[in-house]
């Protein structure tokens, strides 16, 4: 596995755990607009309400988002450690803005007061770098 590939791992990560929570959100945003049951109505079956069914998914959500930032804390640990073996500070910070914190080419450039080429010529160089390490 390359450097690159490693890295981007986290970018996926992240965009996972998002769409989770999303889901997450939207269980919830359901459970709104659902009804218990009334006490005064008979039950027949075994059947639970919609209510405490989706109280239930609502539950496996909540350990699936813990579960994937354990995940993402994890690898971007990782990478924070192999982005630290890159000497420039320049590359560096163009490594842990892309991969940890998720920012776009240009976002990066303009906080780096870069070109968006010479944004990639940088990243491109902390790559070469990185891969002495991997």
């Amino acid at each position: 596995m390359t450097a690159k590939e490693f890295l981007n791992q986290i970018r996926r990560q992240e965009k996972l755990l998002r769409a989770v929570e999303r889901e997450r959100d939207q269980i919830r945003a359901d459970m709104l607009n659902l009804k218990g049951a009334k006490l005064n109505e008979r039950v027949t079956g075994t059947k639970q309400s919609d209510l405490s069914d989706a109280y239930i998914r609502l539950e496996t959500y909540e350990e699936r988002v813990n579960d994937e930032w354990d995940r993402l804390i994890g690898l971007r640990e990782q990478g924070k450690k192999l982005i630290a073996t890159v000497e420039d500070a320049d590359q560096q910070t163009i490594l842990y803005d892309r991969y940890i914190n998720c920012m776009s080419w240009e976002e990066i450039a303009v906080g780096m007061h870069y070109s968006w080429r010479h944004t990639l010529r940088v990243h491109g160089a902390a790559l070469q770098n990185l891969k002495d390490v991997i």
